[in-house]
């Protein structure tokens, strides 16, 4: 909203990335015009697909015109670009990038049920989160569904960063020219007692009371689980 922005751009914030948002095209043109203070925003369209349907925000596609018919709404509505999410099938990522395409925009992907390498054939730009989240090297992964639980253990546990079909995934990413936003903060934020507490104080004074107490009951959870698949995976 405009009270964010206008706390980005006292902060000394010049671009924002509005991920998922339905109306932050209003405050980006308000923004342009002058007529409101902020950083420049950079407007990614509501999530093209989403998990399972368990996330009731999130539109399931229905098929690949569904996915091509969201891109042309919201590039029209002020989208300037897109992010295609984890149930997005094969189909349906191809037509929302060849219409992403056409109009010289761009489409990123927290994907799941398509792999990197065949997202990377079809034309995405960038891929979110790293290898962590491919689930291309869980066995038995069937096209087009998404295993990401059981995909993102496997990674943990068996997946080899240096064997050959990771390095050929690589190699295949670098030679189409496909980005990747590792966000190794966020995968952090899931191993046990990290970051370090002494490292939070100025975390803390930017949150409120409430957002800090909430913070400190997820971190407590995490603790007490102790998974140690988080931190297996970070580190690879």
């Amino acid at each position: 909203d405009f009270e964010q922005a206008q706390v980005m751009a006292s902060a000394g914030v010049l671009n924002d990335l509005v991920i998922g948002a339905a109306r932050a095209g209003d405050h980006d043109a308000q923004i342009d015009a002058g007529q409101r203070p902020g950083p420049k925003l950079h407007v990614t369209a509501p999530y093209l697909g989403d998990l399972a349907g368990v996330i009731p925000q999130f539109h399931t596609l229905n098929g690949p015109e569904d996915a091509g018919r969201m891109v042309d709404y919201w590039a029209e509505e002020g989208a300037t670009s897109f992010k295609a999410f984890m149930s997005i099938k094969r189909n349906e990522l191809k037509t929302a990038i060849e219409h992403a395409h056409a109009r010289g925009l761009k489409i990123t992907g927290h994907l799941c049920a398509v792999g990197f390498r065949d997202a990377a054939a079809l034309g995405i730009d960038n891929l979110e989160h790293g290898i962590i989240v491919d689930t291309e090297f869980l066995p038995g992964k069937k096209p087009d569904e998404c295993p990401a639980q059981a995909a993102a253990d496997d990674f943990a546990k068996r997946v080899d960063i240096d064997s050959a079909p990771v390095q050929a995934m690589i190699r295949d990413l670098v030679t189409r020219h496909v980005a990747v936003t590792s966000t190794l903060a966020v995968f952090e934020a899931l191993v046990p007692d990290r970051p370090l507490m002494s490292k939070l104080g100025r975390v803390e004074k930017a949150l409120t009371t409430d957002a800090w107490a909430s913070y400190l009951e997820t971190r407590s959870a995490i603790a007490r689980g102790d998974a140690p698949g988080p931190a297996m995976a970070l580190k690879k």
